[in-house]
């Protein structure tokens, strides 16, 4: 057997864990801190490194309201440095970006689609379903981390 495919949902168990030690952070814009304030780009950010699968990325100053103002898609640019677009229903673990206003710019970490852990304004770190409330009809992509393998995270 292949010692990845071993490894594999170990990886994508120590995602959700620590995803799950982040519910009740408070929402704080540009924040990375568990436990006290993080946004919902920053959440990915943070729980895919903490769990072992991306190096610690920074992230220049991005206004609060970028989706409306801006056609940069420079939020999902972050997210195809470590995740590949995949074309089937998510797996545990894998993430999910919404177009909320111009661009892609909310995301969630898959626990079981639909159901999402992701970090919203008036909420901080949730649960929600993916295809409801505030999220209901929005346009979203699945991504798979390449640190799971496949698209150049091989095997």
């Amino acid at each position: 057997m292949n010692q990845d495919n071993v490894l594999l949902p170990s990886l994508r168990q120590r995602v959700l864990d620590e995803a799950l030690s982040w519910l009740g952070t408070p929402f704080h814009h540009l924040q990375r801190c568990k436990g006290a304030g993080v946004d919902c780009g920053q959440f990915l950010l943070g729980v895919y490194h903490n769990a072992g699968c991306i190096p610690h990325i920074e992230t220049e100053y991005y206004p609060r309201d970028f989706h409306l103002h801006r056609n940069e898609e420079w939020y999902k640019t972050i997210v195809e440095q470590f995740a590949y677009v995949i074309h089937s229903l998510p797996l545990p673990a894998d993430l999910v970006l919404y177009k909320v206003g111009r661009v892609f710019s909310h995301g969630g970490i898959v626990v079981e689609w639909p159901k999402i852990i992701h970090s919203y304004i008036s909420h901080g770190v949730d649960w929600a379903d993916g295809t409801q409330g505030h999220l209901r009809g929005k346009t979203f992509q699945f991504y798979r981390p390449k640190a799971f393998g496949g698209r150049d995270g091989s095997p």
